[in-house]
Order: C-alpha cells, then sequence, then structure tokens
C-alpha cells in the first residue's frame, strides 16, 4: 500500500504503544535452539513458559533446549492443563480422587508421573473414561482439536468462561472440525486462547507442537492466574523491527532489536496502539527495518 510506504519511510520513530501486553517481553536468549522456531511469534512464550515453570525444556550435554517442533503428547496436555487449573484454583488434588480413579487409570497403562491431571481432568468432567486411550503409554501425540477440547472444558469449568449454546466457528476450515468439538474451540475463540494461523484455519487434526502449545498454556495461564488486564511496571524501548505480523483475529507478534538484545513482544487486539505523528495508525503499518519506540 502506497500510502502506509510512505507514511513508514518518512518516520524516524512509529510509537507502539503495548497498552495491556498479555506476555512480558523476553530476550530470545533461554534456549540454544529458540531461533528454530518457525514463527518468531513463539519466543516469548516458550521463553515465559519456561519462566513460569509449565515447559522448563530439555538439559542436554549442558545445554538447554525447548525443542519447538516436537509434538506435544495428550498426557503432556493434560499435565500442563492441570497445572495451570492447579494455580489458579490454588489447590492439589485431593489422595481420595487419585485413589478412586487410579484403578481405571493404571487399567490404560498412563504414566505416573500424570496420574494426579488425569484424575483431576475426570473428575471435572474435562475427560472422559472413553478418552483415555489417547493418554495410554503416554506417547502419542495430541491434536490441535483434541488440546483444545481439553483447555476449552477446563475454562468452562471457571465462572465466567461459559460455552455458548448453538456456538459456531468461522475457520476456513470449520467443517473439519467435529461438532462435539466447536462450542469450547469457540469458547476458546471467544477469549483469545487458541485462533487460527493467518489463513484463518484451525488445522484441527493436525498434531500441537510444543510452540503451539505454549502459546496456549502460557495465554491460558495469564488470563486465569496472573489478570495480565492490569498495566504493571511499564518499560520502553527504542530499536529495529525484525520480523512484524499481525494475526487474522487482530493481535500482534513484534521482534526488535534494541540496545544489542533481541525483544519479542505480543499485543492483544483492541488493548494495544500505534501511533505516528500523534495520529493512531494500523498495526499492519508497521513493517520490517522500521525503527519503533516501544512502551510494554
Amino acid at each position: 500500500m502506497k500510502k502506509t510506504k510512505q507514511i513508514l519511510t518518512l518516520a524516524t520513530t512509529a510509537s507502539l504503544l503495548m497498552g495491556s501486553i498479555s506476555v512480558p517481553a523476553y530476550a530470545a536468549t533461554t534456549f540454544v535452539d529458540i531461533n528454530t522456531v518457525t514463527w518468531s511469534g513463539f519466543k516469548p512464550f516458550l521463553n515465559q513458559a519456561a519462566e513460569l515453570g509449565l515447559m522448563s525444556g530439555y538439559e542436554e550435554n549442558g545445554k538447554r533446549y525447548c525443542k519447538p517442533r516436537n509434538n506435544v503428547t495428550y498426557c503432556e496436555a493434560v499435565q500442563l492443563m492441570y497445572s495451570i487449573m492447579k494455580a489458579y484454583t490454588k489447590q492439589d488434588v485431593n489422595d481420595a480422587t487419585v485413589t478412586k480413579w487410579k484403578p481405571v487409570i493404571s487399567a490404560y497403562n498412563i504414566p505416573t508421573w500424570a496420574y494426579k491431571a488425569t484424575a483431576y481432568g475426570l473428575e471435572n468432567s474435562i475427560l472422559t473414561t472413553a478418552e483415555l486411550n489417547k493418554l495410554q503409554g503416554g506417547t502419542k501425540a495430541a491434536n490441535r482439536e483434541d488440546v483444545g477440547v481439553i483447555f476449552g472444558k477446563a475454562m468452562d469449568t471457571v465462572k465466567g468462561y461459559d460455552v455458548k449454546s448453538g456456538a459456531t466457528l468461522g475457520y476456513a476450515d470449520k467443517d473439519a472440525i467435529s461438532a462435539t468439538a466447536v462450542p469450547y474451540l469457540e469458547l476458546l475463540y471467544r477469549v483469545n486462547l487458541m485462533v487460527g494461523d493467518s489463513d484463518n484455519k484451525f488445522n484441527p487434526k493436525k498434531n500441537i507442537t510444543r510452540a503451539e502449545m505454549a502459546v496456549l498454556s502460557v495465554k491460558s495461564y495469564n488470563k486465569l492466574v496472573e489478570n495480565k488486564g492490569t498495566e504493571t511496571n511499564r518499560k520502553t524501548a527504542t530499536g529495529t523491527v525484525t520480523d512484524c505480523k499481525t494475526m487474522q483475529n487482530g493481535d500482534i507478534f513484534l521482534t526488535m532489536t534494541a540496545s544489542g538484545s533481541s525483544l519479542s513482544l505480543f499485543g492483544v487486539k483492541g488493548k494495544v496502539t500505534a501511533k505516528y505523528n500523534g495520529q493512531t495508525i494500523a498495526l499492519s503499518d508497521i513493517k520490517t527495518g522500521d525503527t519503533v519506540k516501544v512502551t510494554y
């Protein structure tokens, strides 16, 4: 767009105000393989997932790896859901509940480290016994639809996050989504926890990667536990944009180089503004190579 090109070429500084940010900024140096992500927007989520103790990564030969392209298993997805819900409720599942469900859990050869999470899921109708075959052995890779249902059902147990009767989805590949999954995926979309890609596709049957799981887990944690709706400890940085992407739902991911370090930021649609010469401009006007001043 010519007008946009002129604005950005003439701009010495465009001001991006990250008014209410869901994920704090982290220099992308936590993991030695952080740059192997398929998209730079994953970096802040992988780093914060490690900071929160949700996805700590792997220690190999004295180095730390996040392995962002690896698949997530059903057991790992359930464990992440449980860790977030436990942090939200401030309660661990009690021994009586684990004992109640232990016979059926053990019958499916589910790893012992996932017993509590599985028992929590069964007790709260987040999981059904018919679904335990997916957790059997603890090695089966989970697809995006099933993980969305698990997190959607967990969110549905929280006051104010209810599924809607007659819910519909607007994804380009909505016909590939199971009818029973629609209410839960619609809830996640509505509260901005799990959305489609830049082509407005959800890719329901595709295995969910560790990078994608980090996004869902961190967003869910922040929504329930940290309540990032308030602004605290704001910082400012000026640098050059190395990557910027506006998602189909309006959220923005921006990576920039400032003071020799890489800074990755995420902003929620409606809570982020970009200005030039005091005038609000579209987030899509920000391009790679621009000099920006960011408040976050």
